[in-house]
């Protein structure tokens, strides 16, 4: 497993203090960076492409429709700051080389929606069921891990709620990679042997 080493390349112009898109930075998934301070389309106070959280490595990936479109190791990675599944080629040809951004334009938001639970310990006065997820909150995805088949299945949860997404990997005819939503999975967050909301 030494091509997993890729991973690690951190390119020079990245920062652990700031996520905002410089005009340094590699391209988004909406094509080319458009500048410093510039913000994310879902965003209101700025959030920006890069707020990389968790990573699997998915192999043997068509990338493409055809039976013959070439395959590739692909890093999966949860993006929280856009709230988006991103996918980067491993190249096993050159292992100190940088992963190559390979995410569709236009990949859907994984959680635009929550579900609000009240917690009988933690009382917010919010009622509970379905509401509107801005980006800003960051309740946004989180979590990752690949389930290996054809094709990849990624397990993802959003960040301090109980949702759990199910998202089967999907190539496009240009060859970059999507993913479809295929169930969501609810988990009551009332902590064992606590009071039961009713």
């Amino acid at each position: 497993m030494t091509h997993l080493c890729c991973i690690a390349s951190i390119p020079p112009n990245w920062s652990r203090r700031s996520a905002r898109v410089t005009a340094a930075d590699p391209a988004t998934p909406a094509g080319l960076n458009p500048g410093p301070g510039v913000p994310s389309v879902d965003s209101v106070s700025g959030e920006t492409f890069g707020r990389y959280n968790n990573v699997d490595i998915a192999y043997d990936v068509r990338l493409g429709t055809s039976p013959k479109a070439p395959q590739a190791d692909v890093a999966i990675v949860s993006d929280r700051g856009c709230d988006r599944v991103r996918f980067f080629k491993i190249d096993l040809d050159d292992p100190d080389g940088p992963l190559v951004d390979i995410t569709s334009p236009n990949v859907p938001r994984v959680f635009p929606r929550r579900y609000e639970q009240p917690s009988d310990l933690q009382p917010s006065g919010a009622a509970e069921g379905w509401v509107d997820n801005p980006v800003d909150d960051q309740n946004t995805v989180y979590g990752l891990t690949v389930v290996h088949g054809h094709p990849a299945q990624v397990f993802v949860t959003e960040r301090e709620r109980g949702l759990v997404r199910q998202l089967s990997v999907e190539a496009t005819a240009t060859g970059t990679l999507s993913y479809r939503f295929v169930r969501t999975f609810l988990f009551d967050r009332t902590p064992v042997g606590g009071p039961r909301r009713r």
